[in-house]
Order: structure tokens, then C-alpha cells, then sequence
């Protein structure tokens, strides 16, 4: 057992990577902390769930990438984004249809009071 809790309290706030992304579907986005700022210096994953990031247009926002596929899934659309420079990638939930095309280059905004923060061993920094 990885943490005991509501299956909100566990969604909310994850004691580890492992939980983290077990809950939710799609699961968190897990990134190097470099992407975020004012970030603790402990950190060196920071996990960010797919509705809490928002499309922007290109080069207005905090992470830059390309999208590389699109799923309108009806209520909601999933947008997978590949981050410019390292490859790594992302999942962005959107509930409006979007008006962006699969290779277009966007950027992504994220609310840090969102943001959970993971040290080295995986655990959470609260």
C-alpha cells in the first residue's frame, strides 16, 4: 500500500510519482522540474494533471512543443504534444473543441498552485 485516502484525497494530492500516476485517466504528465519556475530546489519531477494545462498560442506561453495527435473523445479532447527540444511529452485536456491541427507548434500554460512536486526519490514535496 502506497497511500491510504478518498480516492479524491489521493487524486489531490499524491504522496509519490507511483500514486500519482496510477490515479486518473489519462494519468499525470510527469516532466524535469526545469520546465517550471519557482519550483523548490528539491524538486526534480514535477507532475501536472492533463486539465490543469492549457493550449496557448505559439510562443505565448510557458512550455512550447508540436502536437502530434488529437483525440475528440465528444465532452472532452485529448491534445498530445510533443515539448520542442527534448522530446518529452504531454497531455493536455481540453472541453471546448480545439481549432489546432496535428503538427501545429502551440505553447502551454499551467496554473502552479497545481503543480506537485517529487524529489529524487519520488516522494512528494508539500
Amino acid at each position: 500500500i502506497e497511500q491510504v485516502g478518498t480516492p479524491m484525497e489521493l487524486y489531490e494530492a499524491p504522496a509519490n510519482k507511483f500514486v500519482a500516476q496510477f490515479i486518473g485517466q489519462p494519468q499525470m504528465n510527469l516532466l524535469p522540474a526545469s520546465y517550471f519556475t519557482g519550483i523548490s530546489g528539491d524538486a526534480v519531477d514535477v507532475g501536472v494533471r492533463p486539465e490543469h494545462l492549457s493550449i496557448v498560442e505559439s510562443g505565448t506561453g510557458s512550455i512550447n512543443g508540436q502536437v502530434e495527435l488529437i483525440e475528440a473523445l465528444g465532452n472532452e479532447t485529448l491534445i498530445h504534444v510533443c515539448l520542442t527540444g527534448t522530446g518529452e511529452k504531454v497531455i493536455v485536456r481540453q472541453y471546448q473543441q480545439p481549432t489546432i491541427k496535428v503538427r501545429d507548434t502551440v505553447s502551454i500554460n499551467y496554473d502552479a498552485s497545481l503543480l506537485h512536486q517529487f524529489d529524487v526519490k519520488g516522494e512528494a514535496i508539500r
